[in-house]
């Protein structure tokens, strides 16, 4: 499935660094009107907070700097759209951009909000917002490897929750990146422990720090959201818990809090889709069912969250070999998007692709001239042609003609799918596409020795459309030749593959097995 930066976010930077999680947690709430807080400076803020995560991101930023203008000396105003820059997707902004303004607010954030506690002015949602700032840094000093640093501004987070607490017990909020402080700091890296203790930092718990997450996600505070997201990545993640069942049921619960919510919903829809047992209608009638709500509802982004809900449900199509019907639930998203060069190109993505896989590869030539007048200097056009020129005419005919046996090993019938791709065969000749898709459902069927004399015939035929097929044959028959120990010949074969030099993807992985031999775990 496509995903956006929405889904950078929580899962991929919590098995990147466990001390970043610990240390900086994006704090958000959803699922109906925004719950009440006990701080009413805090409370101010919760409409921006539903609308980012909604995901009308860019509707949170113009709110939250608005907000930000009429209180300037406001820790808070700069800690939302900071959080915006350094965890969400925004329309018309790379991640590049993103990340320096997001530091650029951070740092005067800090400083203001320090200024603002010396002279004896600091609400307690002053002192919430100037402590989840010091997290984030800490988080981009942890990624950095500068521990030091990272380690001061940790412990500085620490210290403004912990006084918080003192004095408002019931301000859930801290309680919660408490709670991520326990529980990471009492399973981080040994480097990490080493600089806590080094310099005298709290040690952890984890079992305290999973119970005040876990409270924090079922408060419905501003904190909830967060709170759910680092729980389903603790428990999904093989790195931590690893109770997949747990995951499964929290991320239900995480939906049913936060149904309004894209990025939850999508997620949840994915993790239906992909994981056993794998439900793909349940997973497509989750996004159906989002569509319609959306579409019933009052909420001002509607337009733009029923364009992502699209593109989600297109992908999951397109993940089910049904790519024509993963076409016509994106095409009227193209339509409300292709003026805005951002949404445009984020449903341009999926059409593409999916006209392609339908054999309507035309069609799909004609979408990519249209955004290239409607948008010409956009930097996405590269991209966007690269997946058009995947394949030409003749060749995204043939991809079509292969849907049929494919369904059919997707199914389990793997013995009809290969008697359908032996009458393709017939009908077509030695199409080295064909050969290869053979041996891919061959392959994951472990029935090695027929995949392998599959990629074998793609290698011998030679060149092949879609280009890619001939170096990802030869890196697929190392694999197996390397199952089988034949590492000799297996190294040859990625020598060749890395030789291929235009897709740096396979290069990278060849060089990897040249080294490490393919197992089946490495695959997994």
């Amino acid at each position: 499935m496509s995903t956006s930066r929405p889904f950078r976010i929580w899962r991929q930077q919590v098995r990147a660094s466990l001390a970043a999680i610990a240390l900086a947690i994006a704090p958000a709430a959803l699922g109906g009107s925004p719950p009440p807080v006990d701080d009413p400076p805090l409370a101010t803020w919760a409409a921006g907070i539903r609308l980012m995560e909604l995901g009308a991101t860019n509707e949170a930023l113009e709110w939250f700097l608005a907000r930000h203008r009429e209180r300037p000396e406001d820790p808070c105003g700069f800690y939302y759209p900071a959080l915006l820059y350094a965890k969400h997707n925004l329309d018309g902004m790379d991640w590049k951009q993103e990340l320096e303004r997001g530091r650029a607010l951070i740092d005067e954030g800090i400083e203001i909000g320090n200024a603002v506690i010396d002279a004896g002015a600091a609400t307690p949602a002053a002192r919430f917002c100037l402590g989840a700032l010091y997290g984030m840094r800490a988080e981009d000093r942890v990624t950095a490897k500068h521990y030091f640093g990272a380690a001061f501004d940790g412990k500085r987070m620490r210290r403004l929750m912990l006084d918080l607490l003192e004095e408002k017990p019931q301000f859930v909020e801290a309680r919660f990146w408490l709670g991520t402080y326990d529980y990471f700091a009492d399973i981080l890296p040994s480097i990490i422990k080493f600089f806590r203790t080094l310099l005298f930092l709290p040690s952890g718990d984890r079992e305290r720090g999973l119970a005040g997450i876990e409270t924090a996600a079922r408060s419905r505070c501003l904190e909830s959201y967060s709170a759910y997201w680092v729980l389903s990545s603790i428990y999904g993640d093989e790195e931590f818990e690893a109770d997949g069942a747990k995951a499964d049921r929290l991320f239900e619960e995480f939906h049913e809090a936060f149904r309004d919510s894209i990025q939850v919903t999508s997620t949840l829809a994915w993790r239906r889709a992909n994981l056993p047992p794998r439900d793909v209608e349940s997973a497509s009638k989750l996004l159906q069912e989002y569509l319609a709500r959306i579409a019933a509802s009052s909420h001002a982004p509607r337009q733009r969250l029923e364009e992502k809900a699209r593109v989600s449900l297109g992908w999951i199509y397109e993940q089910d070999l049904r790519p024509d019907a993963a076409f016509e639930i994106g095409a009227p998203a193209f339509e409300t998007a292709k003026a805005h060069e951002h949404r445009a190109f984020h449903v341009a993505f999926l059409l593409v692709h999916s006209l392609n896989e339908a054999g309507r590869h035309g069609e799909a030539t004609e979408l990519v001239r249209e955004l290239e007048d409607l948008h010409p200097g956009s930097s996405q056009l590269d991209g966007l042609r690269e997946r058009l020129e995947f394949y030409d005419e003749p060749s995204a005919m043939i991809h079509r003609a292969t849907l049929p046996a494919r369904r059919l090993a997707r199914d389990g019938k793997l013995d009809e799918a290969k008697q359908a791709f032996e009458v393709l065969l017939t009908e077509h000749g030695k199409v080295g596409q064909i050969y290869f898709w053979m041996g891919d459902v061959l392959n994951h069927a472990d029935r090695c020795a027929e995949a392998a004399a599959a990629y074998r015939k793609v290698v011998r035929l030679g060149q092949t459309m879609p280009a890619k097929l001939l170096p990802l044959a030869l890196l697929r028959l190392g694999n197996l030749l390397d199952l089988r120990g034949d590492h000799a010949q297996a190294k040859k074969l990625y020598r060749r593959a890395a030789a291929s030099g235009e897709y740096e993807d396979i290069r990278r992985a060849a060089e990897h097995f040249q080294k490490s031999p393919f197992t089946r775990q490495a695959s997994s």
